[in-house]
Protein backbone atom coordinates (compact mmCIF):
# COMPACT_ATOMS: atom_id res chain seq x y z
CA UNK A 1 0.00 0.00 0.00
CA UNK A 2 1.84 3.02 -1.32
CA UNK A 3 -0.99 5.46 -1.14
CA UNK A 4 -2.10 6.87 2.30
CA UNK A 5 -4.86 7.82 0.34
CA UNK A 6 -6.36 5.02 -0.33
CA UNK A 7 -6.29 3.95 3.40
CA UNK A 8 -9.64 3.16 4.52
CA UNK A 9 -10.00 3.37 8.63
CA UNK A 10 -11.81 0.21 9.86
CA UNK A 11 -9.91 -1.72 6.63
CA UNK A 12 -7.89 -5.00 7.28
CA UNK A 13 -4.15 -4.56 5.91
CA UNK A 14 -1.72 -7.17 6.01
CA UNK A 15 1.96 -7.64 5.98
CA UNK A 16 3.74 -10.93 4.97
CA UNK A 17 7.25 -11.78 6.08
CA UNK A 18 9.74 -14.73 5.78
CA UNK A 19 11.34 -16.34 8.41
CA UNK A 20 14.37 -17.57 6.41
CA UNK A 21 16.23 -16.11 3.86
CA UNK A 22 15.39 -18.67 1.37
CA UNK A 23 11.84 -16.84 1.83
CA UNK A 24 9.86 -20.34 1.95
CA UNK A 25 8.77 -19.37 5.32
CA UNK A 26 6.04 -17.02 5.02
CA UNK A 27 4.45 -15.52 7.96
CA UNK A 28 1.42 -13.87 7.86
CA UNK A 29 -0.41 -11.11 10.32
CA UNK A 30 -3.38 -8.70 9.85
CA UNK A 31 -4.23 -5.33 10.90
CA UNK A 32 -6.81 -3.30 11.03
CA UNK A 33 -5.99 0.30 10.11
CA UNK A 34 -7.38 3.17 12.68
CA UNK A 35 -6.22 5.96 10.86
CA UNK A 36 -3.50 9.07 11.02
CA UNK A 37 -2.44 11.68 12.89
CA UNK A 38 -3.32 9.89 16.24
CA UNK A 39 0.02 10.56 18.03
CA UNK A 40 0.31 14.43 18.70
CA UNK A 41 3.85 14.12 18.88
CA UNK A 42 4.05 12.00 15.66
CA UNK A 43 2.10 14.22 12.87
CA UNK A 44 -0.75 13.51 10.23
CA UNK A 45 2.54 11.21 8.60
CA UNK A 46 1.63 8.44 11.05
CA UNK A 47 -0.26 6.08 10.78
CA UNK A 48 -1.57 3.46 13.33
CA UNK A 49 -2.43 -0.12 12.78
CA UNK A 50 -3.55 -3.03 15.24
CA UNK A 51 -3.95 -6.41 15.53
CA UNK A 52 -7.21 -7.77 14.30
CA UNK A 53 -7.13 -9.97 17.53
CA UNK A 54 -6.82 -7.22 19.81
CA UNK A 55 -9.33 -4.87 17.57
CA UNK A 56 -11.62 -7.80 18.21
CA UNK A 57 -10.95 -8.79 21.68
CA UNK A 58 -10.55 -5.53 23.10
CA UNK A 59 -12.21 -2.67 20.61
CA UNK A 60 -10.63 0.05 18.62
CA UNK A 61 -7.57 1.63 20.64
CA UNK A 62 -8.72 5.25 19.12
CA UNK A 63 -11.68 4.73 21.02
CA UNK A 64 -10.17 3.51 24.48
CA UNK A 65 -10.18 5.88 27.10
CA UNK A 66 -6.79 7.24 28.49
CA UNK A 67 -6.86 5.01 31.31
CA UNK A 68 -6.99 2.25 29.10
CA UNK A 69 -5.00 2.74 26.61
CA UNK A 70 -2.10 3.12 29.06
CA UNK A 71 -2.47 -0.18 29.78
CA UNK A 72 -2.87 -1.23 25.91
CA UNK A 73 -0.18 -3.78 25.03
CA UNK A 74 1.20 -1.57 22.69
CA UNK A 75 3.23 -4.94 20.73
CA UNK A 76 -0.43 -5.19 19.19
CA UNK A 77 -0.16 -1.83 17.39
CA UNK A 78 2.08 -0.53 14.78
CA UNK A 79 3.10 2.91 13.61
CA UNK A 80 4.02 3.45 9.67
CA UNK A 81 5.22 6.69 8.34
CA UNK A 82 3.97 6.97 4.68
CA UNK A 83 7.39 6.10 3.59
CA UNK A 84 6.79 2.57 5.18
CA UNK A 85 3.63 1.74 4.42
CA UNK A 86 4.79 -0.15 1.27
CA UNK A 87 5.02 -3.03 4.25
CA UNK A 88 1.01 -3.15 4.19
CA UNK A 89 -0.83 -5.12 1.69
CA UNK A 90 -4.59 -5.04 1.07
CA UNK A 91 -6.38 -7.93 -0.04
CA UNK A 92 -5.59 -7.98 -3.79
CA UNK A 93 -2.17 -6.99 -2.89
CA UNK A 94 -1.90 -9.87 -0.72
CA UNK A 95 -3.38 -11.91 -3.36
CA UNK A 96 -0.26 -10.60 -5.82
CA UNK A 97 2.25 -12.40 -2.85
CA UNK A 98 0.79 -14.89 -2.48
CA UNK A 99 0.52 -15.74 -5.97
CA UNK A 100 4.41 -14.67 -6.65
CA UNK A 101 5.15 -16.41 -3.60
CA UNK A 102 3.64 -20.12 -5.20
CA UNK A 103 5.14 -19.15 -8.27
CA UNK A 104 8.55 -19.29 -6.79
CA UNK A 105 7.71 -22.51 -5.00
CA UNK A 106 7.33 -24.17 -8.29
CA UNK A 107 10.31 -23.63 -10.40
Amino acid sequence: MDDPGKLVVGGVYFTIDFVDEALRFPCLQSYVYLGSGLFPEGGADEHLFQTVESYSSQGSWSELSADARRTFDSNTLIICGSKDLGLMSNADELVDELQAYSDRLSR
